[in-house]
């Protein structure tokens, strides 16, 4: 999933994947022309994130 290319829906440009680890969306593309931020469509699957209290 890391390296996918998206396109920029307001101007085109070919939008670039940031993983921020303060991020609470996750990993997000984000546009380096005009800075557009989408979040909703790049999802960490629930097994691949470790969670407090749910080890065994």
């Amino acid at each position: 999933m890391i390296g996918q290319e998206k396109t920029c829906p307001n101007c085109e440009a070919v939008m670039v994947l940031r993983v921020e680890v303060d991020e609470p969306d996750g990993p997000c593309y984000e546009c380096p022309i005009c800075n557009y931020r989408t979040c909703a469509e790049v999802r960490v699957p629930d097994r691949a994130r470790p969670r407090a209290g749910r080890q065994r």
